[in-house]
C-alpha cells in the first residue's frame, strides 16, 4: 500500500488559458508566476494525477488545493477537491483550506466538515496572513483537535524564513495543543532531525512529519533514523523539483529501512490517520 499524502490540485476553471490570478495573492506570485509554471501547469489537474498515481504504482493520495486570499477562489478549490474525493472515495481524501480572513467562519466551515471527504485541514500560514502559533487561532485549533481532524501545516526549512513558518512556530503550536493531530511538511523544515535533543522529545514525537522535502531528499534518511514512527510519504506533487511523484518515491523505496518501517511510513500510518476504511 503506497499512499501519497500530499498532492496538489488546482479547480479546471483556474487551469483555463483565460484566467487571470489576482494580483497581489501569494498564491499568484509563488505558483502563476514560478519560472516552472508553465511546465507543471498541466499536472495541476485530476486527470493528470490519476495517470501519475497509475504509472508510479500509488494506491491513493491526499489531494490539497490553494489558499487563496480570495475567499471564492478558495472556496471553488475546495469544493472541486471534495467533489475529487467523493467521485473516487477509495482513492482519494481532500484536506480542506480554511479562508481565515474570517476566523469565527472558518471555525463554523471545519464544524461542518465531511469527515468522509475531508478528514482534515490544511495551512499555509504566511500565504494566509496569518501565524501559525498566533492567539487568533485558537478556536480554530481547538475545533480541529475537538473534532479529531488531522492539520497539516507548511513548515520553511531555516533558512527560508526567520518569523514566518517557521519550526520554531511549529514547537510552539505541538506544546499549546498537545491533542491535536499535527502534520508538518517538508520534514518540519527539517525539525524532526532534532528528534534525540531530550528537550524538543515530547513535541516532536507528538508531530506526523511529511517527506516532501525534495531538495533534500538524503534527509529523509537521516529522518527515518531518528522518528521512523511518525514519517509518512508525500511528495509534494506537482511542485517538488522534479515535478513528478516517481523520483520522491523511488529515493524513498531505496532507504535501507526494515519493512515494517517502510510499510507504515509508505502507507499504513496514512490510511490511519486520514480515516480510511481498513485503517487501525
Amino acid at each position: 500500500m503506497i499512499i501519497d499524502s500530499e498532492v496538489h490540485l488546482l479547480h479546471p476553471d483556474a487551469l483555463e488559458r483565460g484566467f487571470t490570478p489576482p494580483e497581489g495573492d501569494p498564491v499568484t506570485k509563488s505558483i502563476f508566476e514560478h519560472p516552472d509554471f508553465l511546465n507543471i501547469k498541466d499536472r495541476l489537474s485530476i486527470g493528470a494525477l490519476m495517470a501519475s498515481m497509475e504509472s508510479c504504482g500509488i494506491d491513493k493520495a491526499v489531494i490539497i488545493g490553494l489558499p487563496w486570499q480570495d475567499p471564492s477562489l478558495n472556496q471553488e478549490n475546495n469544493y472541486f477537491t471534495a467533489q475529487c474525493a467523493a467521485n473516487y472515495p477509495e482513492r482519494f481524501k481532500a484536506l480542506y483550506i480554511p479562508h481565515l480572513g474570517n476566523i469565527k467562519q472558518a471555525v463554523s466551515q471545519i464544524e461542518s466538515l465531511d469527515k468522509r471527504i475531508f478528514p482534515g485541514i490544511k495551512l499555509i500560514c504566511s500565504w494566509q496572513g496569518v501565524q501559525m502559533d498566533e492567539p487568533s487561532l485558537s478556536p480554530l485549533w481547538h475545533t480541529v483537535s475537538a473534532r479529531g481532524l488531522v492539520a497539516m501545516v507548511h513548515v520553511d526549512h531555516p533558512h527560508q524564513s526567520l518569523d514566518g513558518d517557521t519550526p520554531f512556530r511549529l514547537f510552539n503550536l505541538a506544546r499549546a495543543y498537545p491533542r491535536l493531530k499535527l502534520l508538518a511538511t517538508h520534514l518540519g523544515g527539517l525539525s524532526c532531525l532534532y528528534g534525540l535533543l531530550p528537550g524538543l522529545t515530547k513535541e516532536i514525537s507528538a508531530i506526523t512529519f511529511v517527506t516532501s522535502a525534495s531538495a533534500t531528499m538524503e534527509m529523509r534518511g537521516f529522518a527515518a533514523q531518528v522518528t521512523p514512527k511518525n514519517l509518512i510519504f508525500g511528495s509534494d506533487f506537482p511542485f517538488n523539483q522534479f515535478h513528478d511523484q516517481e523520483t520522491p518515491l523511488k529515493h524513498l523505496l531505496k532507504l535501507n529501512l526494515p519493512q515494517e518501517e517502510m510499510a507504515h511510513i509508505c502507507g499504513k500510518t496514512a490510511l490511519k490517520l486520514f480515516q480510511w476504511e481498513g485503517g487501525s
